[in-house]
């Protein structure tokens, strides 16, 4: 996939960097641990979820809480308020296992796929009645002929 599009800027010591797509989601789901530590408070962690609960879905949160970021002064992961970041590192997890679920369905479409033309192959490769006893008279003239 493209990663929906993210984009994540990492500011150092030569300016700043900037990872996308789904290298950004990528990113973001291993810095988020980070910043958040050991989490939060229960009632932060409920915050986070109630967030969550006005999107349909983690990555119509993430554009919110990414423009919510640049407006804030500083405009840094950091700066957020706790029920923010807690939640931003919820909607990464959850985009991240959609991601890869996808990622997971592509595969079983194409193995369902190769399993399919291989079973077609195999049809074709059936040996007609009339073949295979004649293949079994062979063998049973032949298992007499080896016989003492």
């Amino acid at each position: 996939g493209d990663g929906g599009g993210w984009k994540l800027e990492l500011p150092h010591v030569d300016g700043i960097g900037t990872v996308r797509g789904d290298h950004a989601l990528q990113a973001t789901g291993l810095i988020m641990p980070a910043i958040n530590g050991a989490g939060g408070p229960q009632r932060m962690v409920q915050r986070a979820i109630r967030r969550l609960e006005n999107f349909t879905d983690p990555a119509h949160y993430l554009l919110s809480a990414a423009a919510a970021s640049a407006l804030r002064p500083g405009g840094t992961l950091a700066a957020l308020p706790v029920d923010m970041r807690l939640a931003i590192e919820m909607a990464v997890n959850e985009e991240t296992e959609r991601c890869a679920l996808e990622g997971e369905m592509w595969l079983l479409e194409l193995a369902w796929q190769e399993a399919e033309e291989i079973a077609a192959i195999a049809d074709d490769l059936t040996v007609p009645a009339e073949v295979e006893q004649k293949l079994q008279q062979l063998r049973l003239r032949a298992g007499r002929q080896l016989a003492p």
